[in-house]
């Protein structure tokens, strides 16, 4: 499933090509997806294109409209695709949804058939519920109040999005690890250094992965797979056994909430 940086790897992307084009035409290939709602973005030009939480969101004007007054969600879950090219791609497969524009087109593959694209005649229905943690709302003062008197354990802590949005797995356990915190310690619990090294880790961690352009998921750009490198970064998170970077003493696994959980027991608290 891709996270924070994978979303926020497709949305850049794809707003490099398709900011200030104007769709021409819709075409609906997968009766799962509304297409009679997409079918009235049909003269709408693309004002930008961002990641609201999980989801690139598409910010559309009407002709002859200054303001943005549309907007197109795609949510990827599993194996959706989105990106823009100048022609279809001959090995294109398991398209679901083609945008043509004034040049080029933004496709939608998907597999799975999970990813959904909903339109939104504002905002407020798209916010997260969650806290972003690259936005400037994402304080040491704003963590602590959301950690406060939580019993939960932190690594499933840092799972919830109605917390923090777009973190997963391979992100939380590096998280913790950067921050030299126990993924097991009670979230309310961590002193105020602490919750200053859990903020501080988790905005290099998703600094650094975005710059990678993510880890698992790959992107596509004009049809072409760009895949994230952060895997090669990764100091924890899959390594069961061999010797930590920083102590030398063997990560270890364990499963918390049915997910694994990556940590040394040697240099985290």
């Amino acid at each position: 499933m891709p996270e924070l940086p994978e979303v926020e790897t497709v949305a850049r992307r794809l707003a490099a090509h398709a900011t200030g084009r104007r769709i021409l035409a819709v075409h609906v290939l997968d009766e799962k997806q509304d297409g009679v709602a997409l079918a009235r973005l049909v003269g709408n030009r693309i004002a930008t294109v961002r990641r609201m939480g999980k989801q690139c969101v598409l910010e559309l004007r009407r002709p002859r409209r200054r303001h943005v007054e549309r907007y197109l969600a795609v949510h990827l879950r599993m194996t959706g695709h989105l990106y823009w090219a100048d022609a279809l791609p001959d090995d294109v497969r398991h398209l679901r949804v083609r945008l043509d524009l004034d040049r080029g087109m933004v496709l939608f593959e998907d597999l799975r058939r999970f990813g959904r694209l909903t339109v939104h005649e504002d905002l407020a229905s798209l916010e997260p519920v969650g806290l972003d943690p690259t936005t400037a709302d994402f304080t040491t003062a704003a963590l602590h109040r959301l950690l406060a008197d939580s019993r939960q354990p932190i690594k499933p802590w840092l799972l919830r999005q109605d917390r923090l949005v777009g973190l997963g797995n391979i992100y939380a356990s590096e998280i913790l690890f950067a921050a030299r915190i126990l993924p097991d310690r009670a979230a309310g619990s961590l002193d105020a250094g602490e919750r200053r090294r859990l903020h501080r880790a988790t905005r290099q961690i998703l600094r650094r992965a975005i710059d990678a352009a993510g880890t698992t998921y790959y992107a596509l750009e004009a049809g072409r797979r760009v895949r994230g490198t952060f895997r090669e970064q990764l100091a924890v998170y899959g390594q069961d056994g061999d010797a930590c970077r920083r102590c030398g003493e063997p990560v270890r696994r364990s499963v918390q909430a049915q997910r694994s959980t990556y940590y040394c027991a040697g240099c985290q608290e």
